[in-house]
Parts: C-alpha cells; structure tokens; sequence
C-alpha cells in the first residue's frame, strides 16, 4: 500500500506505460484496475530469485528485456543479483534499471512513503500526492452494500454510525490488548452506533477473544449492536470501510487499506515508529501504550469534528469524508 505514491508517480511520468508489479498478488486482485497497476504477478512464479546466481537463464532475460525500465524494491544489497541485471544489456534490448532497498535505511526518519518516491529521483518525477489512494470500482460498492444488508445496515440513514475495528495485525507485538478493544466499543457504545468487527486469514483467534471479552462485559451493561465481518475479499472490504465513519486499528494492511480509500482512522502504533510506518490521509495515531480512554476520547473527535456529508459513489470518488484538520 505504501508504494502506491510511488507508482502513481511512475503513471504520471509515462502515461502510456503499462505498469507490471512483480510481488505477492491477491487472490481478489485489489490493485488490478484500482490503482496505477495494469497487472500483478507472483514474484515466485517468474522465478526471480534465479538473478542471485548472477546470472539470468534466458527466459527470464527474455521476459526483463521486454520493459523499458526495471524499478526493482529488493535484492538491492545482493551484488550478484544486480550484476545479472546489469548483464541484461550485453545480449540485445536493455532496459533502464534502478534498484534500491524497499524500506528507509534503519537509522533515517524519513517516512516510506516519502523514500520510495525519493529513489525515483533518477526520473525526474514529481511526486503530487503523498497519501496512498486506491480508485475502488462500481462493482466493489455493490458488494460492500450487500455485505452491509446481510447484517441489518443501511448507510442512507445520515445520523448512523458505522465503525471498524481490527484487532489484528502481522505481528502479536504490535497488537493492542483485545481486552482494551472491548472496553472500547462499549465506552464508544450508542444507539446509533454499529461495530463491525474484522477479521483476516490470521484473525480468527483474536476476534474470538475479542467476542468473548465483549459477552464479559455484556453481563453488566448493555450489549453493542456489532457484527462480524470474515475473510471478505479485500476489494470488498476496501469499498466497507469507505463507508465507515471511523476504523480502529493497529499497525497492519487493514489499516493502510482503510486510509486509502478515505475512512477516518485512528492508528494505535504500539511497537513501531508511526513517523516512517504510518498511515497518511484522515488518519490519527496514538504511540505506545495508550489508555482505553485516550483511544476513546480520540474517536469521540474524529466522530464529532469529521464530515460525512460525502458517501462513495464511483471509482474516481475515493472519500467520504472530510478529515477534521
């Protein structure tokens, strides 16, 4: 997600270039027709890792040599693996190559986003948005309504209240305890409000302590109306949470997928820095350790001082809202 900018960039630079990403693709085809992107393929299925001989087999070399500039985010730090590149123009057609890390080095404060733009300097471009965006399509609307009427939600209604909340992310260390999410929705709880709560391929554990902890709760105070939201295909979870009036999230994918298609978030960064990880758009972090009541008192304003008079509509409308500045 964070390399969105950069590629947004590179369309911007060659208008009629074809962009191909080499990476881990999603089964639901998220950047396909939403992005910058024309097509992604497995990075294990072109056999990339073949360069680290330091030398290309010729299928390989035949299929690089058909692009006119190679941006390539990894091996930068493997001599072998840049020398087989740089062979590409001894036999024939080469393309202009530039390889660099994907990540700032450690010891710099420069934000991803902002340093994946700075290693195309060599391009000359110009880098007019910094936030990443995704274009979501009429159909990914369309499913996202009919995930929403399975459980009982209408978004016409102006004065309701839709808000996600992930517990998840790729690491347990930069979880925020599951018991302080429950205590959560029911400090946030009113009658106008629904929790949706979501959950990932690697989620279903904490969601069920998530629940567990909520039906504690619900013993001695009044049950949130919430649902839960499972492995949706992530074009359809992007176009659910562009109707969400406020996401609740750790560091994690969900969280930058919920930022770039414009909802209000509110990012709890526990174990890393936000300055170069975290996500851009409407969004609002808290660092550390915070209480439940920092993180409730945050939502409360980012409810009240958001305006949500703009609902999605079309593939070139990528917010609903109007961040509180």
């Amino acid at each position: 997600m964070l390399m969105l900018p950069a590629l947004a960039a590179l369309a911007r630079r060659f208008p009629d270039a074809q962009i191909e990403l080499a990476g881990l693709p999603s089964p639901h085809g998220l950047l396909e027709r939403r992005s910058p992107v024309s097509r992604v393929v497995s990075i294990e299925a072109l056999g990339l890792y073949r360069a680290f001989t330091g030398e290309l087999p010729e299928d390989l070399a035949a299929y690089l040599r058909g692009f006119d500039l190679i941006v390539s985010w990894f091996g930068h730090q493997d001599e072998a693996y840049r020398r087989a590149l740089a062979n590409l123009g001894h036999s024939g057609r080469a393309p202009r190559l530039l390889i660099a890390s994907s990540r700032p080095p450690a010891e710099s404060p420069e934000h991803a986003v902002d340093y994946l733009l700075s290693t195309l300097a060599p391009l000359g471009l110009t880098a007019e948005e910094r936030a990443p965006r995704l274009a979501l399509l009429e159909e990914d609307h369309e499913a996202a309504e009919r995930i929403l009427r399975t459980f009982g939600i209408e978004t016409t209604d102006a004065a309701f209240r839709l808000i996600a909340i992930h517990p998840g992310s790729g690491s347990r260390r930069k979880c925020w305890p599951v018991a302080r999410f429950a205590h959560l929705i029911h400090a946030l709880d009113r009658p106008d409000r629904f929790f949706l709560l979501i959950e990932g391929p690697a989620d279903r554990d904490l969601v069920e302590r998530l629940l567990e902890y909520c039906a504690e709760r619900d013993q001695a105070h009044t049950s949130p109306r919430l649902a839960r939201l499972a492995n949706a295909p992530l074009p359809h979870l992007a176009a659910v949470l562009a109707r969400c009036h406020l996401f609740i999230g750790n560091d994690s994918g969900v969280t930058h997928l919920a930022a770039s298609v414009g909802a209000p978030v509110v990012a709890l960064f526990i174990a890393t820095d936000p300055a170069r990880w975290g996500p851009r758009g409407c969004a609002h972090i808290l660092r550390g350790d915070p209480s439940v009541e920092d993180v409730r008192a945050l939502c409360e304003h980012v409810l009240e001082a958001t305006d949500f008079t703009r609902r999605p509509q079309s593939r070139t409308d990528l917010t609903h809202s109007s961040c509180p500045r």
